[in-house]
């Protein structure tokens, strides 16, 4: 499933000079999901790593089962977030205007309606080196 969601986005990363690296941690373990919504969901996420990133560095997308869950993470080395924009995406907060630069926009929304209609999670925030995005989906198995 991963590599169905970043097939499209490899080129990007090439043409924003930014290396993708997949991490799978096990082997992949059926999940009862919307495949399509999922595939949508973790796009999303790689999409917005390689828009902020910066040149030189790298995505890491990683996926991992720590029972009973699947656990996919999708880091960056960009600017991150806001203590603000976590708190809205922790509360669903469409308030700020797409594209503003104080909202969370639309895109973390979706992720993080895909992750509570499978029974699971999303949590944001940064790697534990202080720089860039993480994010973190948690479904159930």
């Amino acid at each position: 499933m991963l590599e169905e969601a970043l097939a499209d986005l490899r080129p990007r990363a090439l043409t924003a000079e930014l290396q993708l690296v997949v991490e799978l941690a096990q082997p992949a373990q059926a999940a009862e999901v919307d495949r399509a919504l999922l595939v949508r969901a973790i796009g999303n996420l790689v999409a917005n790593a390689l828009r902020h990133g910066p040149p030189g560095t790298e995505v890491l997308v990683s996926a991992s089962v720590q029972d009973p869950r699947l656990h996919l993470t999708v880091r960056d080395h960009g600017p991150g977030l806001s203590a603000q924009q976590i708190e809205q995406l922790a509360r669903g907060d469409e308030g700020a205007a797409v594209g503003d630069a104080t909202g969370v926009g639309l895109g973390l929304l979706f992720v993080q309606r895909v992750a509570r209609r499978h029974g699971g999670v999303l949590h944001a925030g940064q790697p534990a080196s202080g720089r860039g995005a993480r994010f973190d989906i948690e479904l159930p198995l």
